[in-house]
């Protein structure tokens, strides 16, 4: 049986769909490494229709949708939910010409680079409070791994730009 992995970087690859592999998975480049019992991937809402077939065919069902974010989960307890995160071309492209290459396997993905990265998981805190604990502490181990590739000021302006109040000055004393 393939790995949700597989089938997402095989379908992705077959339609030719650009997308980014984002959430807990997306840390592991980077050096840190946590649980996570989903797959988080990016990709220009104009792709949405595609990803999700490539999905349904693998026996998956849509269990969410709003306008920027579809989720589905697969009867298999063996094959783990995908959230979908939908953006539009240009942020993609963006995102994707910043980005690193990360080897699974036989597959390849593409992830944030670290700004992106730490921005989505503000972006995140912000608009799911209750993801704190669990977005909070992978911007700090992220952070704490990768000291060379960011500069405070830079975490300010994400801080000010995506997160929620008062979370630089959080960050700012967790990494001292």
């Amino acid at each position: 049986m393939k790995s949700v992995l597989e089938i997402l970087a095989d379908g992705l690859s077959k339609r030719n769909i650009q997308a980014l592999l984002i959430g807990g998975h997306a840390l592991q480049p980077y050096g840190v490494v946590r649980q996570t019992l989903d797959v988080d991937c990016l990709v220009a809402d104009h792709d949405a229709g595609g990803v999700g077939q490539i999905l349904f065919t693998a026996g998956y069902q849509e269990r969410a949708r709003t306008a920027n974010f579809a989720r589905y989960s697969h009867a298999s307890l063996y094959l783990m939910d995908v959230d979908v995160l939908l953006v539009d071309h240009a942020t993609l492209q963006l995102m994707l010409k910043a980005s690193r290459k990360y080897c699974m396997g036989a597959f390849e993905w593409r992830v944030p680079c670290l700004v992106h990265l730490v921005a989505l998981k503000l972006h995140a805190v912000k608009n799911a409070p209750r993801r704190e604990a669990r977005d909070f502490g992978d911007i700090v181990e992220l952070l704490r791994a990768n000291r060379a590739e960011w500069q405070i000021e830079e975490l300010k302006s994400l801080c000010q730009k995506y997160g929620p109040k008062d979370i630089y000055a959080k960050l700012k004393a967790a990494l001292r």
